[in-house]
């Protein structure tokens, strides 16, 4: 009986695993809104923040990422 109460919560706790492992790799959240640049150089740029048209909140959010010197810079 032992045995089989022992397999059981082996089994119950892989599925507990196994439940965190999915919710863990399927719920991060996006980085930009669909279909928006997320990048300036190797800066990662979420939303609210944007940096094209329709991209971001409001202008307070707005991000200018300019090439100077041949390397994206946010501004």
């Amino acid at each position: 009986m032992a045995a089989l109460q022992g397999i059981l919560l082996i089994i119950q706790l892989s599925f507990v695993i196994i439940g965190v492992l999915i919710v863990s790799t399927t719920a991060a959240a996006p980085q930009a809104l669909p279909n928006c640049p997320d990048k300036c150089g190797n800066l990662t740029v979420p939303y609210p923040f944007g940096m094209a048209e329709g991209c971001y909140r409001g202008n307070a959010f707005f991000v200018n990422c300019r090439l100077v010197a041949k390397q994206p810079i946010p501004q």
